[in-house]
């Protein structure tokens, strides 16, 4: 028999996204062991363990994010010292001799 989903209060009722009704956590929210879940579900017996390669997907566009932003990252830099600007939108302080106090 094919479950219905159960909605946001199960979830923020720490319940079974499956049932809606067994716990996933072993302690309560408000407990210092939080983290600590169920393997299953004490009501249907769903499984609470990812899946293998279930992290894969956000490894991957971790990596291409953080690549991207090191790209851009050099791209600004070159930009700026090649063309000699040290304003605002290049990340430096412009600073005239006028502002400069000896």
């Amino acid at each position: 028999m094919e479950s219905k989903r159960q909605g946001i209060v199960p979830f923020i009722a720490c319940k079974c996204p499956k049932c809606g009704k067994g716990k996933v956590f072993k302690n309560s929210i408000f407990s210092t062991k939080f983290a600590e879940t169920n393997y299953n579900c004490t009501v249907c017996e769903m499984s609470y363990e990812p899946e293998p390669g279930f992290f894969y997907g956000a490894m991957y566009f971790s990596y291409a994010l953080i690549v991207g932003f090191i790209i851009m990252g050099k791209n600004d830099a070159y930009r700026c010292e090649r063309l000699g600007e040290f304003g605002d939108h290049c990340g430096g302080v412009a600073v005239s001799n006028n502002e400069v106090g000896v």
